[in-house]
């Protein structure tokens, strides 16, 4: 995150899917390094108010907000369990930080361990924070160095996460936020090795 805030929730993508994508159970905590989510703060995530929700091909799905005190500059993490074959990944493939592996509905599971990993994020698009209304938010919409292509994983080394922490350390600017819009491997009017950036502007 970049600036914190009391509430959250989540939006999931099947942008790329070719049948319907079943959430069987989401959560969403405080993470800590090691595969750890802070003891309490761990909560459920629900859909139109139900612990499920099965999103159509090519369609986004918004949680309701939970209360959460996010930290400014806080890794969050978000647990998924997909109890049926979820088809093509909707992913991230330079998430740059550590996604853990695991059979079976573990998203109430506060301790990952020597599960299997992966730098790549799937089917997370995106995080909102609840923040004040005199926040203000700057959007770093680029390419691969914009995204964090080659930066330190687990680290939030990108130039937008960079940025947001120097913002942060600065009262006058403390009420921006950054969201980091980069594409890797992406072209701006052309495909590449996903949706253009025209098309995502759109």
């Amino acid at each position: 995150t970049s600036i914190g805030g009391s509430r959250a929730r989540v939006e999931l993508s099947n942008a790329y899917g070719t049948a319907p994508l079943m959430i069987g159970a989401a959560h969403v905590g405080l993470a800590v390094s090691g595969g750890m989510v802070t003891p309490g703060s761990d909560k459920t995530l629900t859909f139109g108010g139900k612990p499920s929700i099965s999103i159509p091909p090519g369609a986004l799905a918004v949680s309701d907000p939970v209360n959460l005190a996010v930290p400014k500059l806080g890794d969050l993490a978000v647990s998924l369990y997909f109890p049926t074959d979820t088809g093509p990944f909707t992913m991230h493939s330079t998430g740059l930080h550590t996604t853990y592996i695991m059979a079976g509905d573990v998203t109430g599971v506060t301790a990952f361990g020597e599960a299997p990993t992966t730098r790549s994020w799937y089917f997370l698009s995106s995080v909102d924070v609840a923040a004040p209304a005199t926040t203000g938010l700057i959007v770093a919409f680029g390419d691969s160095i914009t995204d964090g292509a080659t930066s330190t994983n687990d680290a939030n080394a990108s130039w937008p996460s960079r940025l947001a922490a120097r913002l942060q350390a600065n009262p006058l600017t403390a009420n921006l936020a950054i969201v980091n819009q980069g594409t890797s491997g992406n072209r701006v009017l052309r495909e590449n090795t996903a949706t253009n950036a025209l098309a995502r502007f759109d």
